[in-house]
């Protein structure tokens, strides 16, 4: 472990001494070519654990929605993960479905899709949403600090994008070539308020019981002080 991640809080919780240098997005999502300079921040074992629990079945199952360039790359690296893990892999194939959709209005096109819990991946993001906070404005989010990321209906993204209109710091990135991407403001008045859309393979996620037939590729995040005024509102749009 690098200098820079020794006796320093852990940037997940900022109450344990990190233990260890974690990747914000795991390296397990990307092809080994495409593994270089990652964003990397510290991390105590508990909450390094915890992340890796949930990195472990997503790298075995968000590849099959995958619709990013190297798409069959991803897709390739789920046999052997889900070979060593067979509780996985029978609870996949049992989950598997096959439906008919059109885009658009577009042909008719056959499409298969496979059972995933959403939450895990809005859980994943949010531990995201403090290592990117940390690692490109060096915001450290406490107790005292509200992080959430969930998927939204076409009405939650409209309202969430318009607080990225004017907004003070931002950064935009492409990692893997559409692995990983993001876009990140913080707020000029409050450092510590930050939002986010990010999107893992541009896969596809659905199962809004209130929107059967909505799908969305992009995770909302945010950060936000406890007590700053507009909080209420934030938490209320995703849904807590």
């Amino acid at each position: 472990m690098g200098k820079g991640y020794k006796g320093v809080p852990c940037v997940y919780c900022n109450a344990r001494v990190a233990a260890t240098a974690d990747h914000v997005i795991a390296r397990g999502f990307f092809p080994e070519d495409k593994r270089g300079d990652l964003p990397k921040v510290p991390a105590c074992s508990e909450c390094n654990n915890a992340k890796s629990k949930l990195e472990h079945t997503l790298t075995a199952i968000m590849p099959f929605g995958a619709q990013h360039t190297h798409a069959g790359q991803a897709l390739a690296m789920t046999g052997h993960r889900l070979g060593k893990n067979r509780k996985l892999h029978d609870a996949l194939a049992a989950g598997v479905a096959y439906t008919v959709r059109s885009v658009n209005g577009g042909p008719w096109q056959f499409e298969m899709t496979v059972p995933i819990n959403n939450r895990d991946i809005e859980k994943l993001c949010e531990f995201m949403v403090r290592g990117l906070a940390q690692h490109h404005w060096r915001v450290d989010l406490g107790p005292d600090h509200f992080v959430r990321a969930s998927f939204l209906n076409e009405a939650g993204r409209h309202r969430f994008d318009s607080f990225f209109t004017g907004a003070g710091a931002n950064v935009q990135q492409n990692l893997g070539n559409g692995v990983f991407t993001y876009e990140g403001v913080q707020s000029q008045d409050c450092p510590e308020l930050t939002l986010w859309k990010m999107s893992i393979y541009g896969a596809e996620v659905g199962g809004d019981k209130s929107q059967p037939g909505e799908r969305s590729t992009v995770v909302y995040g945010l950060s936000v002080p406890r007590k700053w005024p507009a909080c209420a509102m934030l938490m209320e749009i995703l849904g807590k």
